[in-house]
């Protein structure tokens, strides 16, 4: 499904991924997790084209991907969201999910932004379905600027959910959540996202990460130090020294 291979980026004299190789197959759910600065985020954005690769090769479904730019990655079946929310926050709960259409065979954001706001009745039902999958049916017609942060976060499953990607990105679904907020997030993605599709989830909550993800990849300080079931990794020497010596399976 997903090849990176040897995968290097700098930011001027800093080397943030250095020889990243990591095989996903399909139907995977992993865990991409490490110390803040390890480049977590960074690896994403190099495969869903946000940022350039300096070396190595992403392969997606047998076809290089590399050096493709955002746009063309999405259409090719990979969605994501993000550690920093991307939404449109003077627009409704519904309108937000139209919009992630966008890019998608007879969809036009032009129309919904500025014209009549009218969408395709196929696209429409998509965007009402996906509400209910995430439990904010009944939000449907709020601007998303007045939701509360766990809402909010639903809200961009919402959009992936809309648009029936084979690979997910979820960049801290759960972040600036409280203890019972994350359960129900981990809920949620267990039971709505991961079933049929591929998946990756950065997360600082390591009981998130341990309740839906099969596997477990450790970057630190842009190097891959460990993929092992999470019950393995979580008690690794290098991944319990990365994390500053504490053991993170209660984290």
């Amino acid at each position: 499904m997903l090849s990176l291979e040897a995968i290097c980026k700098r930011f001027g004299d800093v080397e943030v991924l250095s020889g990243i190789s990591i095989e996903i197959e399909k139907g995977d759910t992993v865990g991409l997790v490490g110390p803040n600065g390890s480049g977590k985020t960074a690896l994403i954005n190099v495969v869903t084209g946000m940022h350039g690769a300096d070396a190595g090769r992403v392969v997606y479904g047998g076809r290089d991907i590399t050096g493709l730019g955002s746009h063309q990655i999405s259409r090719s079946g990979i969605a994501r969201t993000f550690q920093n929310l991307r939404l449109f926050p003077r627009m409704t709960v519904l309108e937000n999910v139209d919009a992630a259409h966008n890019g998608l065979p007879g969809y036009n954001l032009y129309q919904l932004i500025f014209g009549d706001r009218e969408v395709d009745k196929n696209h429409r039902q998509k965007s009402e379905w996906a509400l209910e999958q995430v439990g904010l049916a009944n939000e449907r017609d709020r601007l998303a600027k007045t939701l509360p942060l766990p809402q909010l976060r639903r809200l961009e499953i919402a959009r992936i959910l809309a648009r029936d990607p084979k690979l997910v990105f979820l960049d801290e679904p759960a972040g600036g959540m409280t203890q019972a907020e994350t359960e129900a997030m981990a809920m949620l993605i267990a039971d709505r996202v991961t079933p049929g599709r591929t998946s990756i989830v950065v997360e600082h909550k390591m009981s998130l990460i341990a309740r839906v993800c099969r596997r477990v990849c450790v970057l630190n300080a842009g190097i891959l130090i460990a993929d092992e079931k999470p019950d393995v990794v979580f008690n690794l020497p290098q991944v319990i020294e990365a994390y500053l010596g504490r053991r993170i399976v209660n984290a």
